[in-house]
């Protein structure tokens, strides 16, 4: 019978310890890794969720505002409202004034 040479066998075992204790290492190293990328990925897909829901928001927001022509339109009512005043206050100023002489003409009269 053969003998057995334990020491031998110590060095293959030693060694096969070695190479799974770094392939275990490098495998920890790696999944670590897609553990961290996973939950960065989650959080992102959360901020992605949130904005997606502002946006719809937005668009439902933005169709009550009114559009090119109509904010055309508003802007020249808004011009012939200012026309409108700008005479209207004028002709407040010469009521003014006729009212003023006929009032300094009461003052005269009763003097």
């Amino acid at each position: 019978m053969n003998k057995v040479n334990w020491n031998e066998w110590m060095f293959y075992l030693n060694l096969a310890q070695a190479v799974a204790t770094v392939v275990l290492f490098i495998w920890v190293y790696l999944t670590r890794g897609q553990k961290h990328n996973s939950e960065e990925l989650n959080g992102i897909k959360q901020r992605l969720g949130n904005v997606e829901q502002r946006q719809v928001l937005l668009e439902n927001n933005m169709t009550h505002l009114p559009n090119k022509d109509e904010v055309h339109q508003l802007d020249r009512r808004l011009a012939d409202l200012s026309a409108g005043l700008s005479a209207a206050t004028e002709q407040m100023r010469r009521l003014e004034k006729k009212t003023d002489l006929l009032l300094e003409n009461e003052l005269r009269g009763e003097s």
